[in-house]
């Protein structure tokens, strides 16, 4: 009779996560007294400060973090303490549930027999002109040889989390290894010789529980990139916008290119292995705007003042609408079939519905009588009873007004969720 034997695990060596790992997996375990008393004090100050006391604005302070991004421009607005979108809770919630997630990994670590000290401990990095700007590093790894690591924890989606093990690690799109390099380099300033960070990666999405690790190593260009912010942050003028948007694109399915695709630029043919020609990338006029952008507070109010938010899938996309050109005008409507396309945003593809039902004709504003509450909810029942199909859904969303749309967010995902169910 065959047999069937289980290929072999082939474990990478970690210097935390797999001793987590082997910790949670273990029957025994201990109460240790000084890991909790630690653990529930430093709880303690993270729920009071999320939950208790007013945000700090960070107004006129500077950080570590407050350059590690790519944008100057949020750099300068933010010391400012420029007019910015309101937090929403779910924003607020996230803050909280990612500081609780990093003392837990910290105590977990702990207790698997790691040596792990300086939770946020106060450090400084001499910026260019002599002033000593704050740092805040995760913690600090002690490996049996004495050999200090910097460490930083993340929870992150689980996409995110495929992302960087794919890849092997973690990149800077949002600044995460320039805030870890400068973090080592506060190190080496405290005296502390370190060299690399243990990245400490935890997923919050469908793979709810997954770690890993990543060593990083310091890099110097990053450091020098955190300092030019720094310098044009503090220049008089608020510097300008960093990123540029992307031209919205449409594909159109065919091998002939109609006259009226050329509105707003060259079509781009799409070629088959064969050579042959199966369709074409045509320019919609519209401008999507960049995706750091897309999660700064202040979008709205300071950089793309015009954009409005659509879905891309079932995250959301914010969209620059066609600027007048006379050239245009004369040229006509646009592509023809345009609303029946393929629309590419930011890599994906979203399908633009063609004969979706008409919204529901609701005043702008909240009627009389109505509170906020209601308002919302009024739009979230839209979204509920409208057609069954994706197509529908999502017309029915982007026809809520714009002001409101981010607080109907969850229950549009809600119902593209409930199509998938029922299949």
């Amino acid at each position: 009779m065959p047999t069937f034997t289980p290929p072999l695990a082939i474990e990478k060596p970690t210097l935390i996560s797999g001793k987590i790992i082997d910790y949670l997996e273990a029957h025994d375990k201990r109460v240790d007294d000084g890991i909790l008393t630690d653990t529930v004090k430093r709880m303690r100050q993270v729920i009071t400060r999320d939950l208790m006391q007013p945000r700090d604005t960070r107004i006129g302070k500077e950080s570590n973090t407050l350059y590690t991004g790519a944008c100057a421009r949020k750099a300068r607005l933010t010391f400012d303490g420029a007019e910015r979108e309101p937090l929403r809770a779910r924003t607020l919630l996230k803050f909280l549930l990612g500081d609780l997630v990093e003392l837990s990994v910290l105590a977990m670590a702990r207790l698997a027999g790691c040596h792990i000290e300086d939770n946020n401990i106060d450090l400084t990095v001499t910026g260019e002109d002599g002033v000593l700007v704050p740092v805040h590093p995760d913690g600090r790894y002690v490996d049996e040889q004495g050999q200090s690591y910097n460490i930083e924890i993340k929870s992150c989606d689980s996409r995110t989390f495929d992302t960087w093990l794919e890849q092997g690690g973690l990149d800077d799109t949002w600044g995460y290894l320039g805030q870890a390099s400068v973090e080592i380099q506060a190190w080496r300033e405290a005296g502390v010789p370190v060299e690399a960070t243990i990245f400490i990666a935890v997923s919050t999405g469908s793979r709810q529980g997954s770690i890993a690790e990543f060593i990083m190593p310091y890099k110097e260009q990053l450091v020098i990139g955190w300092h030019e912010r720094r310098l044009a942050a503090r220049q008089d003028a608020v510097p300008a916008i960093p990123f540029q948007g992307q031209p919205e694109m449409a594909f159109m399915r065919g091998k002939a290119c109609d006259a009226d695709w050329f509105v707003h630029g060259e079509p781009t043919p799409r070629v088959n292995e064969k050579g042959a020609t199966y369709g074409w990338d045509v320019m919609t006029g519209r401008t999507v705007v960049p995706l750091q952008c897309s999660y700064c507070d202040y979008r709205a109010k300071h950089c793309w003042q015009e954009a409005v938010m659509e879905i891309d899938g079932t995250k959301p996309v914010w969209v620059l609408p066609a600027q007048p050109d006379t050239a245009a005008e004369d040229a006509g409507p646009g592509p023809s079939g345009l609303k029946d396309a393929s629309v590419t945003k930011n890599g994906g593809m979203v399908r633009v519905p063609a004969e979706a039902p008409a919204p529901p004709d609701d005043p702008p504003v909240p009627g009389h009588g109505e509170t906020m509450e209601q308002y919302v909810e009024r739009h979230r029942v839209t979204l509920r009873v409208c057609e069954r199909t994706g197509q529908a859904i999502t017309h029915t969303f982007n026809a809520i007004p714009e002001e409101i749309r981010q607080e109907c967010f969850s229950e549009y995902q809600k119902q593209l969720q409930s199509l998938n169910r029922k299949k």
